[in-house]
């Protein structure tokens, strides 16, 4: 596990430089750059999507990204339980039944169920479209402009970056960009 933290800038040139050094890192242990590949996403994005969905508190949003959080770990009929069903409830789960309405369970379950795109101008028009008229619409889209700029490796020589919207961290402590590492090769799973 690497942790890098900044403090006191929001600004993309930060994210960039984190982005990069951490592709450049995974290179200098070795890793070919077919076999792993680095996933981004953005908290910022995140809310307008949630503002969008109708969902403004922060205690819900919290727990909401804390059920994404363990897609991995939960059926779809879990997740959609969760979001949903307020009164079903299990000892030691995450969260429980949360109440959110059909309109608002679909944005997250649309989210969960988005393919990973290459970080380039198709990633920027699909943001774009979701970030269009929010009143942080254009720091985000300002944000995934630069990044994607500053991110580009058209000989595809380097480790590769995708946008996911499945990318998500549960802790409310991220603020801005996210992102993991996933292997490519099957060997390295």
């Amino acid at each position: 596990q690497l942790d890098v933290d900044y403090v006191g800038t929001i600004s993309p040139v930060v994210e960039a430089e984190i982005c990069l050094m951490l592709r450049d890192t995974l290179a200098c242990a070795g890793l070919p750059s077919n076999s792993v590949c680095i996933y981004l996403n953005d908290r910022r994005l995140l809310n307008i999507l949630l503002d969008r969905a109708g969902i403004s508190d922060q205690e819900t949003r919290l727990s909401i990204l804390t059920i994404m959080d363990f897609q991995d770990n939960l059926s779809s009929e879990e997740i959609i339980l969760r979001l949903g069903d307020r009164e079903r409830e299990e000892p030691g789960s995450p969260v429980m039944g949360l109440g959110l309405n059909q309109d608002q369970i679909d944005t997250v379950v649309s989210l969960l169920t988005s393919p990973a795109i290459p970080f380039d101008g198709r990633s920027l028009r699909w943001i774009e479209t979701q970030v269009a008229d929010h009143p942080d619409g254009a720091q985000v889209l300002e944000c995934f402009s630069w990044l994607i700029a500053a991110l580009q490796d058209p000989e595809g020589r380097h480790i590769s970056f995708k946008f996911d919207p499945k990318v998500i961290r549960g802790l409310s402590y991220y603020s801005g960009l996210i992102f993991e590492v996933r292997p490519t090769d099957p060997a390295l799973i």
